[in-house]
């Protein structure tokens, strides 16, 4: 009887990861969003390494979301131009307080200063972590998956298949596929499509970065969403997005900055209050309209409703998928397993996800 290895396993292990892959995604962009903004979105795929390689037959794709570039860096400057905006009383929030009359007292944009410091630290912290938190997820994930990509790409592309000899490589057996890997290959690129599909129709040009300009609303919006959001003359019907918003984030900065302390030192007078809050919810009203407005594009209508797409074609295989072989000792055959196997081992020093080890996902 002829040896055959069997794949299905094989085959399965990559829709598997596939799938825990789509749902990762799909959570953590949306956690992302909810509990923050749509611009830490938008700023996380912006600018992304190792999102592109080849799988099945699609050459050069883009199935993940990849490993974003610089956004560390991105973020401290965009802190610390804030962090001296504070400081100089130049924010949108301070030159509205600022202007109000009679001129608020010193203790008073003391006061300010101190709780918008007070914000912007815990703000950085915060999502710094979550972003640390998401990319180490999406990168144990896209190995996982990857790591069956190589594999399979390998089987399907070259009709062969090997290991080495002992676990310090060197020498290899180099197996050549003898029998038809047709529809093995049909139902890999039959999954392959589905993840692309997946990622291309919900992700790739879909959160372009137009988030409203100043680092204010990077830092503080997911702060200022007390209930009278709702009141709020937007010029469109988003009250449902708000509802929606509302269960994720808080107005604890909204209040702060409207505390009343007729000393000045631990708040700001009532008649000051009086001026300054019209003034401030013009400030907030373009961030809560931006996040909100497209709620149901980018995510109620599009990730979510995508990666409901994608678990309906999703398919755990049931065929055999029993492929025989014979032993290559060629110097052809042998060098073409060797190659491969190191690559795998080794991993691959480029900007693709195809060959790589944990260490060589990272942000620059």
């Amino acid at each position: 009887m002829a040896k055959q290895i069997n794949y299905k396993n094989l085959l399965n292990g990559f829709v598997d990861t596939s799938n825990a892959y789509t749902s990762d995604v799909n959570n953590r962009l949306k956690s992302l969003y909810f509990y923050y903004n749509m611009g830490c979105v938008e700023e996380y795929l912006h600018n992304r390494r190792f999102n592109s390689g080849s799988v099945g037959n699609s050459g050069n794709t883009k199935p993940f979301v990849g490993i974003p570039s610089q956004i560390f860096q991105t973020i401290t400057t965009y802190y610390e131009n804030l962090k001296s905006n504070i400081s100089g009383e130049t924010t949108d929030i301070q030159t509205k307080f600022n202007s109000v009359t009679p001129t608020p007292t010193n203790e008073e944009k003391t006061y300010i200063k101190n709780i918008l410091n007070q914000y912007l630290e815990e703000a950085l912290s915060n999502i710094t972590s979550e972003i640390i938190s998401i990319t180490n997820s999406f990168r144990d994930l896209q190995i996982k998956t990857t790591k069956n990509i190589d594999k399979l790409n390998f089987i399907t592309g070259q009709a062969y298949d090997g290991q080495f000899l002992n676990n310090f490589g060197g020498r290899v057996i180099a197996l050549q596929l003898t029998s038809s890997t047709t529809t093995l290959t049909n139902n890999y690129y039959e999954s392959c499509r589905n993840l692309l599909e997946f990622i291309g129709d919900n992700i790739e040009n879909k959160f372009i970065k137009n988030y409203p300009t100043g680092n204010e609303y990077f830092f503080f919006t997911h702060k200022v969403y007390t209930n009278d959001v709702l009141t709020f003359n937007f010029g469109e019907g988003l009250r449902k997005q708000l509802l929606v918003l509302l269960q994720y984030r808080d107005g604890e900065l909204y209040d702060d900055l409207l505390k009343v302390d007729e000393t000045g030192v631990n708040g700001i007078k009532a008649y000051t209050k009086y001026r300054f809050k019209p003034l401030l919810d013009n400030i907030i009203i373009p961030w809560i309209k931006y996040d909100a407005r497209l709620q149901d594009s980018r995510f109620t209508n599009g990730l979510e409703t995508g990666y409901e797409t994608y678990l309906g074609k999703s398919i755990n295989y049931q065929n055999s998928y029993n492929v025989g072989y014979n032993l290559n000792t060629g110097f052809t055959a042998d060098n073409l397993v060797r190659t491969e196997l190191r690559n795998r081992n080794i991993g691959l020093d480029n900007e693709l996800f195809n060959y790589k080890s944990i260490s060589q996902l990272y942000i620059s």
